[in-house]
C-alpha cells in the first residue's frame, strides 16, 4: 500500500469486467506496399490492401487477389474464385492475368478446359508484344484448336440463368452471396444457401442501384463482389459472437473469484481485488489512541454482497491516461515536484473523483463509483478489529507518516506497492 496514515487510504471502488484495447494497423498506400505485405507473409493484411486497391479499379491487385486464391495464402485455396479475378483483371488489359487465365483454360484448373478461349487468349497477350507470350502463338494458331470466333455476334448469347449456372456455385458460396447483400442493405431473407423468391428481388435492387440490368442472376463479376462483401461479413460477425462469448465466460469465471482475487479491467485501469461480503464493527473504541468522536458510537454493519475495491491509490499515470482521452475535465493536478507516474495523484477533490470513476465506466462498460464510508472501512480492516490491519501500533515501515519508519516519513509520497501489506483478504 501507498501513501499512508492512520489507516489504509483504498480510493475507489469498482464492480467491473473485461476491457478491451483495439489497435489499427497502418493501411498501405500503394500497390508495393501490399505486395511487400503478401511476400513477408502478413497474408490478411496484403488481402485487406489489395481488395481496397482493387475497389478503385488497380488491375494488379485484382491479378494478387486471384493468385493469393490460387495459391491459398491467407485465405481457402480456391481456383474457380481465382479465375475470376483473373477475368477482372484480363478485362483490364493486364498481362500476367491474361496468361494465367489461358493457362488454367489450357489445364482445366478452376474452369472447364477449353483449348480455344485458352488461344483466344494467348493471342490477345501477343498482341501486348511481349515476349512471354511469343511461344504459346504456335499453340494458339494449332488447326486442332477450334478457336473462339472473331465475330463476337456469332456468338449465341447465354440466358442468365445459364451463366448463373455455369458457375457452378455450392451451397456455402450462396450463403457468402446472400450475407454478402444484406451487409449492402439489401435483404435476402434468411442466409440459407437457397435462391428464393426474396434473394431474387434483393438481387434486382442491387442490381439497379448498380444501374446493371435487374435480371436477379449472377453473373461471374457479381458473384466476386458479393462474395467478398459476405466472407468480409461472416468473419466480422464471427469476430463480433467470438468477443460476446468470451465477454460471457468472463462474466461466469468473475461469479466465482474467491476474496482476495485479483484483475485489471483494462491497461490503465487500477488493480482491484475482491472483498467478501460479511459484518464488522465500524467505529473505534473510546479507550483507542486517537480516537475521535465522529468515530463513535461503534455499531455493527452489514456487507450484502461482495465487492472489487482499488488494491492500491490510483496514480498519476492513471489519472493523465484520463486527461489524455479528454475527461477528467482535463485537469492535470500539479504533484508538488515530488514525482507523477506510479505516485499516488494528489491535489484532486470529491467531484475530480467523480470525473474519473465515471470515465472507467465509459472506458469499460461496468458500474465504477466511490467506496461509502463503511465499504471504505470494512475493506481497510481487512477483517480486523484493531488500530491498524496490521495491529495497535503504527510499528515500522508499514505506512507512509511522520513516525512510521519508512524512508518517506514526512518527506513526501512513495510510489504505490512500495510498503509492503501483509494482510489480505481470506474467505
Amino acid at each position: 500500500m501507498c501513501g499512508l496514515r492512520r489507516r489504509i487510504r483504498i480510493c475507489f471502488t469498482f464492480l467491473a469486467l473485461t476491457g478491451v484495447l483495439v489497435c489499427q494497423h497502418a493501411m498501405a498506400q500503394s500497390l508495393d506496399d501490399a505486395v511487400e505485405l503478401y511476400d513477408v507473409g502478413r497474408f490478411s493484411e496484403a488481402f485487406a490492401e489489395f481488395w481496397m486497391l482493387a475497389g478503385n479499379g488497380d488491375a494488379a491487385a485484382l491479378y494478387h487477389l486471384g493468385r493469393m486464391y490460387l495459391e491459398g495464402s491467407g485465405v481457402q485455396e480456391d481456383p474457380r474464385t481465382a479465375a475470376l479475378w483473373f477475368r477482372l483483371a484480363a478485362e483490364h488489359g493486364h498481362f500476367d492475368s491474361i496468361m494465367q487465365l489461358a493457362e488454367m483454360y489450357r489445364s482445366g484448373t478452376g474452369v472447364p478446359r477449353d483449348d480455344g478461349e485458352a488461344a483466344r487468349l494467348y493471342r490477345l497477350a501477343a498482341e501486348q508484344g511481349r515476349d512471354e507470350a511469343e511461344k504459346w502463338i504456335e499453340f494458339a494458331t494449332s488447326p486442332e484448336v477450334v478457336a473462339v470466333p472473331a465475330d463476337p455476334e456469332t456468338v449465341p448469347e447465354l440466358q442468365p440463368e445459364t451463366v448463373e449456372a455455369s458457375l457452378g456455385l455450392d451451397r456455402s458460396e450462396r450463403r457468402s452471396i446472400q450475407a454478402g447483400l444484406a451487409s449492402l442493405g439489401f435483404d435476402p431473407g434468411p442466409a440459407d444457401g437457397l435462391f428464393g423468391r426474396q434473394t431474387r428481388e434483393a438481387l434486382k435492387a442491387w442490381q439497379d442501384a448498380k444501374g446493371e440490368s435487374t435480371t436477379g442472376w449472377l453473373t461471374a463479376e457479381e458473384t466476386v463482389v458479393l462474395k467478398a462483401a459476405g466472407e468480409e461479413a461472416l468473419r466480422a460477425q464471427a469476430e463480433a459472437e467470438q468477443r460476446e462469448r468470451e465477454a460471457e465466460e468472463e462474466v461466469r469465471a468473475r461469479t466465482v473469484m474467491r476474496p482476495g482475487d485479483e484483475f485489471r479491467d483494462c491497461l490503465d485501469c487500477p488493480e482491484m481485488v475482491v472483498i467478501p461480503a460479511g459484518a464488522f464493527t465500524m467505529g473505534s473504541p473510546a479507550s483507542e489512541w486517537g480516537h475521535q468522536s465522529d468515530e463513535a458510537p461503534q455499531h455493527r454493519v452489514m456487507i450484502a454482497r461482495p465487492f472489487a475495491v482499488g488494491k492500491q491509490e490510483v496514480t498519476f499515470a492513471q489519472w493523465d491516461a484520463c486527461v489524455a482521452s479528454g475527461s477528467c475535465n482535463r485537469y492535470r493536478p500539479p504533484d508538488r515536484g515530488w514525482g507523477r507516474g506510479n505516485h499516488p495523484v494528489i491535489n484532486v477533490n470529491w467531484d475530480d473523483a467523480l470525473a474519473y470513476v465515471r470515465w472507467l465506466s465509459r472506458q469499460t462498460g461496468e458500474d465504477y463509483r466511490l467506496l461509502s464510508e463503511s465499504e471504505w472501512e470494512y475493506a481497510a480492516r481487512a477483517g480486523t478489529a484493531t488500530r491498524y490491519h496490521w495491529g495497535d501500533w503504527v510499528g515500522r515501515n508499514r505506512a507512509n507518516c511522520d513516525v512510521c519508519g519508512s524512508r518517506w516519513d514526512d518527506r513526501g509520497y512513495d510510489s504505490c506497492g512500495i510498503i509492503p501489506v501483509e494482510r489480505v483478504w481470506l474467505a
